[in-house]
């Protein structure tokens, strides 16, 4: 996951920031999944929600 995000959401062209009901937790793009995660305070402590393959969000 480091590999990925080293906790900083700029020029990550994998991490954004989600909005809506959603705001407040950060979306990890690893080629067909989407990781939806939140940052544990300033540390880099990350709390993965949920795993989904991007197929499976639209059924």
């Amino acid at each position: 996951m480091s590999r990925y995000y080293d906790g900083k959401t700029d020029k990550k062209p994998y991490v954004r920031s989600l909005t809506g009901k959603y705001y407040g937790l950060l979306q990890l793009r690893v080629g067909d999944y989407r990781i939806i995660f939140k940052l544990r305070g300033d540390e880099f402590v990350i709390l993965i929600i949920i795993i989904i393959r991007l197929e499976d969000i639209y059924r």
